[in-house]
């Protein structure tokens, strides 16, 4: 088209390329020396292609911190697995670089690390569930179980710091993979981009033609020492860089689907609602269907990852008997971009739903707490020994000192950083209070992360 050739779309018209010029009040250029193979090398593609892949890729993978330091704290997940002290004894530097993201992300947050015994699990709500008008806006139940004295032996020491009641928040002292390794796996997606930055800043001040001119070469006596047929337009370079970053896509995508998978999973997710969903008329499809999109994504990514590069197809009657197909991984890996960023979005979606919950239910607690007589808060607390019993009264005892430290709690919220996103997001995508079809929802979504990526 810059030959007045081919065609081009001007103003939303398709046009033939000299009209498209002169509309634009243009004239064809007229192309000098080499400039040719300049403007239709493939190793220019493949390096216009990277660029644009790493930096949508960058701040994807910023977001995907940000992602997870929602789900932890929406999990109430424990941080010292990010500890600056801890990434000092394996020191990969995306890795370093993602747990001290994390650790800026949840820098505030009363969620994770709080005691387990505080934090409720979700019962179905009925309409005996709350004693007065405040606590009826709640969707849910919520409560605990009892740990009976002659079912403490051998974990002494742990109940001397925490009371004995189970909960959301299972009595285990780490997280989950997909929480506590966010570090080493979206570090090593970062170490796969900055490889593919290396390269990409070598590529942007390097020279790709050929043949090469060397007119001032020392000791050049022919024009034929001056002209040299190299090999400098292979792509390999940069085709091998998009193949570590093509395969580090779906990890990326992976992680993040495990982690919303646990959102919604009642099995796995420290006590939320099944699908985070709180229907009083008992409809609970909730996010179910969020999942299913995400694993389909994921899928679908994780099939597209063979790299290109490995497979070869002579071309120019065998003269060119070993490409890169880096074109191809260019285009392959810009495309998945686009697909990491709906994962990324479905797992957004999903951990400001799980926060709402979390915070909701935790708040729940303290107001019963402050504004309910002990019978009342004692009715949430399930494996209560009959009256009389002789652990009545250790039983009776224990919920009191239960209802009191949450009575005078301050309240709970996430990191700072955390919560502004929430909120950001929150403004485009409103908190699943029924169930509701999702495609709005869902397509909001994903535009709320395409404008934070492109803003």
């Amino acid at each position: 088209m810059l030959l007045g050739q081919g065609e081009a779309f001007f103003r939303g018209e398709r046009l033939p390329g000299a009209e498209a010029l002169s509309r634009a009040g243009l004239t064809p250029i007229r192309l000098s020396y080499k400039e040719g193979l300049a403007l239709n090398n493939g190793t220019a593609q493949m390096l216009a292609t990277a660029v644009l892949c790493a930096e949508r890729l960058e701040k994807l993978v910023d977001l995907a911190d940000r992602c997870a330091a929602m789900t932890i704290d929406a999990f109430a997940g424990r941080r010292r697995a990010f500890d600056a002290h801890v990434h000092a004894l394996r020191p990969h530097p995306g890795q370093v670089a993602s747990a001290a993201n994390l650790r800026a992300l949840l820098a505030g947050s009363t969620l994770s690390d709080i005691a387990y015994h505080l934090v409720p699990k979700a019962k179905p709500w009925l309409p005996t569930s709350w004693p007065n008008a405040d606590l009826a806006a709640f969707s849910f139940d919520i409560g605990w179980d009892w740990v009976p004295a002659d079912q403490r032996h051998g974990r002494e020491r742990f109940y001397q710091r925490f009371k004995p009641f189970r909960g959301g928040k299972k009595h285990q002292p780490q997280d989950s993979y997909s929480l506590r390794c966010a570090p080493q796996v979206h570090g090593a997606v970062r170490d796969a981009l900055a490889q593919l930055q290396r390269v990409i800043d070598v590529e942007l001040n390097a020279v790709t033609d050929n043949p090469l001119i060397f007119p001032d070469l020392d000791g050049a006596t022919h024009i034929e020492d001056q002209v040299v047929s190299a090999g400098h337009f292979h792509g390999m370079p940069i085709a091998l860089a998009m193949s570590y970053v093509k395969a580090a896509i779906p990890v990326l995508a992976s992680i993040s689907e495990r982690r919303l998978n646990k959102l919604v999973d009642p099995a796995t997710n420290d006590g939320l609602p099944a699908f985070l969903i709180g229907n009083e008329d008992g409809t609970e499809s909730g996010l179910m269907i969020a999942q299913y999109t995400a694993a389909a994504i994921v899928n679908d990514l994780a099939t597209r990852a063979h790299p290109a590069t490995v497979y070869s197809v002579p071309t120019s009657a065998n003269a060119e008997d070993h490409v890169s197909m880096g074109a191809n991984e260019g285009r392959h890996v810009l495309d998945m971009s686009d697909d990491l960023a709906k994962v990324l979005a479905l797992e957004l979606m999903t951990a400001a739903q799980a926060l709402d919950f979390r915070r909701d239910m935790i708040e729940a607690a303290r107001q019963l707490a402050r504004a309910a007589d002990l019978a009342t808060f004692v009715a949430k607390v399930g494996n209560a020994p009959p009256d009389p019993h002789p652990q009545r009264a250790q039983f009776l005892a224990e919920v009191d000192a239960l209802r009191a430290e949450l009575a005078s709690s301050p309240g709970f919220a996430p990191g700072h950083a955390v919560g502004e996103l929430h909120a950001a997001f929150r403004a485009r995508v409103a908190f699943l209070g029924k169930d509701r079809a999702l495609d709005r929802d869902v397509a909001e979504a994903v535009r709320f992360v395409e404008d934070w990526i492109t803003r």
